[in-house]
């Protein structure tokens, strides 16, 4: 016979770990939930560009001038009133040409009283060695003392050191007259006077600029910023704007201070020697200096926007892969420009994220929207200095 409860109830099974089953059972519901929502949420617009090659030859332009290479001052050695201009500027003197005379009286006086003095100091000399000998032989007579004949060559030896500065003084004061007249010590081109005729200069003031015009270069400041990179760039000039004049020239000297108050540094570009041939150029005439090359601070330039700073660990959002993903690039800043960024950890190729950087997560679902970099424009690229 089979019993049966007289409860009106049915018996419900016991589960001692309840508690732990509710639990998982609501994690999983949560997190199906979770990855429902996140498969269903559109995903977000962002502008993505593609890095392009650096431009490895950004190019400055600088206006400068056709110099010579040898210019040399020329003055007075002594100082005196100008009697006669005998250049003009642009004139073209050889070696040993007077340029300019002063008056000759002051030197020719001095001249006379050097030539005075020298014929003194001669009779003084001449007497005086007499007496010495004529001591010399009192003396081996025992007719005077030795210490006589001494005190007699001592003033005999001196009679003789004045005679020889009189022959120098004579000889300055014959140099001083040859000094009246300037002359070109080598051949070239008056480039510039700066005295007039009845002027009174003194020794050493520059009067006359001779430049040799068969020696011309380029001659052009350079600011401090573009100094430490000059060897590494390639430089052209063209003459007087003319685009069939365009030259190769290389760096030939750079000044090792900075004008003041410019701050720029002269440099000295050499000219090919065909060009120095041909007759075309001339003292003075204006150059345009272009220079390219590598600039290794400015490598890959992305918009400012582009750039991310995690706890001082700058970084930019790389786009990969099918379907768009975001990967975290770390990168080094080597540099500020207007509105960019100069990086260095990124490649030609790569997609990156330029706007809406900071609103951006790993593992975000996105939709990329292609974005042309900006056009650089560095300052000073393409621009005249």
């Amino acid at each position: 016979m089979t019993c049966i409860p007289t409860s009106g109830h049915r018996s419900m099974p016991t589960f001692r770990h309840a508690p732990w089953l509710i639990a998982l059972l609501l994690g999983l519901t949560l997190s199906g939930c979770q990855e429902a929502r996140k498969s269903n949420a559109a995903p977000k617009p962002v502008y993505v560009s593609t890095i392009q090659e650096p431009d490895q030859a950004r190019g400055r332009t600088f206006t400068g001038a056709v110099r010579s290479r040898h210019e040399t001052e020329r003055s007075f050695r002594i100082a005196g009133k100008i009697l006669a201009r005998e250049v003009e500027v642009g004139e073209r003197v050889v070696k040993g040409q007077s340029l300019a005379r002063l008056d000759p009286l002051d030197p020719t006086l001095a001249k006379r009283a050097a030539e005075e003095q020298w014929r003194a100091a001669q009779v003084d000399a001449q007497q005086a060695a007499r007496d010495e000998a004529r001591f010399r032989k009192l003396l081996r007579e025992n007719t005077v003392s030795e210490a006589d004949h001494e005190r007699q060559k001592a003033r005999a030896d001196a009679a003789a050191a004045r005679l020889a500065q009189a022959r120098s003084q004579l000889d300055l004061a014959g140099n001083a007259l040859g000094y009246a007249r300037l002359v070109a010590d080598s051949d070239g081109v008056v480039t510039a006077l700066r005295f007039e005729v009845g002027q009174v200069v003194a020794a050493g003031q520059s009067l006359i600029t001779l430049a040799d015009p068969t020696r011309l270069e380029i001659v052009v400041d350079l600011p401090e910023s573009l100094v430490n990179r000059l060897e590494g760039m390639d430089g052209a000039v063209q003459i007087a704007d003319d685009p069939k004049t365009s030259l190769p020239v290389t760096l030939r000297e750079l000044a090792p201070m900075a004008a003041f108050p410019s701050r720029t540094f002269r440099a000295r570009y050499a000219l090919p020697e065909e060009a120095l041939q041909s007759g075309t150029l001339r003292l003075g005439m204006r150059a345009r200096l272009f220079l390219a090359g590598p600039d290794p601070r400015f490598g890959i330039h992305l918009p400012a926007a582009a750039l991310i700073q995690d706890h001082g660990a700058p970084f930019v959002w790389l786009v990969e892969g099918s379907p768009p993903k975001l990967i975290a690039r770390p990168v080094r800043v080597m540099g500020y420009v207007a509105d960019r960024v100069a990086v260095e950890g990124v490649k030609p190729g790569e997609r990156v994220v330029t706007i809406g950087a900071q609103k951006l997560d790993a593992g975000m679902a996105i939709q990329p929207i292609e974005r042309p970099l900006p056009v650089s424009t560095t300052p000073g690229d393409g621009k005249r200095s």
